[in-house]
């Protein structure tokens, strides 16, 4: 298996070093196992500015008056390396079709640090479709948020964005955590770029406005603040105007039920809720489904029903003239809470700014997603 072939495929390479060209004059050892390759310095030096500076500006990686040049490069990955080698050198057929997740995202890391991003062109927008059906985690966060900020896909970039602070838990925003590797990769992104605080404000604005939300219903029904308005429709015999009134208790009962029984009851404050903002949404709209008013029908008493109010009692005056039930259906908030919740779900806060496009357009000239 030739050189290049076995660091592509994950393999320790054999004994000598990779002719990238037979003419090379730089010998470059990379990663902590110096893999060594020989190279065109001017090559490399067209391709990246970076390297261009690093080559002939007279740092102690410029090429020396005597003996052999190496180059050492042991915190870069040998496998991203290769792979924008062959680029380098026009060694195309080396260049996989398909790039997993993973591998581009290492490739990226040496993009960004040796801007060599124009390095990419033929074939950034054909990964990138591909990345963006691919199943997306919060373990993989990390790697698509910074793929698509060094290739300049302000679209996937901004999904990215919004399913992370639909998705994450205060975990992401207590420091760094050795522990879950996943984790710390995403906290180490988010510096790395910025968004940290910004992501941690956005998720606290969706806490506050759908708990807000609860809150201020569980208010109303309590009578607590502004009441809601009555809605009963209520017959005209004083036999049932007692009613509304139990109705109201009727909704309330449910709506602490629900809340409890969701663990949300007493609402916790917005800081120290710690989950995701897609948990909670989906909690409280489990509750809101859970909420009833009263009923009334004329059918047999039984006692195992819950929040039903029968009629056909003997000495029910309502019922023995043959009057319809009470309609309180428009009592139960449910599907106004519901609507509210969603509402609120499916509109989130700015968290991409203009200074973050303005950056995303810059890579996108540089990979050719912008023309």
């Amino acid at each position: 298996m030739a050189f290049t072939e076995a660091v592509l495929a994950g393999m320790p390479p054999a004994q000598g070093p990779a002719y990238f060209d037979p003419y090379g004059d730089l010998r470059l050892e990379i990663g902590s196992d110096n893999a060594a390759c020989i190279i065109c310095s001017r090559a490399l030096s067209r391709a990246s500015p970076v390297f261009k500076k690093m080559l002939n500006g007279g740092f102690a990686e410029s090429m020396p008056s005597h003996g052999e040049w190496v180059v050492k490069l042991p915190e870069d990955d040998p496998e991203a390396m290769i792979f924008l080698l062959n680029v380098v050198h026009g060694q195309f057929d080396d260049i996989p079709e398909t790039l997993p997740e993973e591998k581009l995202y290492r490739l990226t890391i040496l993009t960004d640090k040796y801007d060599m991003t124009k390095s990419l062109r033929p074939w950034a927008s054909y990964w990138l479709k591909r990345l963006a059906n691919t199943e997306r985690t919060v373990d993989t966060q990390a790697q698509r948020m910074w793929i698509a900020w060094e290739l300049g896909d302000a679209g996937l970039f901004e999904l990215e964005v919004q399913y992370l602070l639909l998705n994450c838990t205060t975990a992401l925003f207590v420091g760094s955590n050795a522990d879950d590797p996943e984790t710390d990769a995403i906290i180490r992104t988010l510096e790395t770029l910025g968004f940290l605080e910004t992501l941690a404000i956005g998720r606290t604005q969706m806490v506050t406005k759908l708990l807000g939300i609860v809150k201020q219903l569980l208010d109303s029904v309590m009578g607590i603040g502004q009441a809601r308005p009555q809605t009963c429709e209520v017959g005209n015999s004083s036999d049932v105007a007692h009613e509304p009134s139990v109705c109201q208790a009727v909704v309330q009962a449910s709506m602490l039920r629900a809340l409890t029984a969701a663990n949300l009851y007493p609402l916790p404050e917005p800081g120290y809720y710690v989950g995701t903002v897609k948990t909670l949404f989906l909690r409280l709209k489990t509750v809101a489904s859970s909420m009833s008013a009263l009923e009334t029908n004329s059918k047999p008493w039984n006692p195992n029903s819950e929040y039903t109010f029968y009629q056909d009692y003997s000495h029910c005056k309502k019922c023995r003239k043959g009057q319809k039930p009470s309609n309180h259906s428009g009592c139960n908030p449910k599907e106004e809470l519901i609507s509210e919740l969603c509402s609120a779900y499916s509109t989130l806060p700015t968290v991409v700014d203009e200074t973050h496009l303005a950056h995303l357009a810059i890579q996108a000239k540089k990979s050719r997603m912008l023309p």
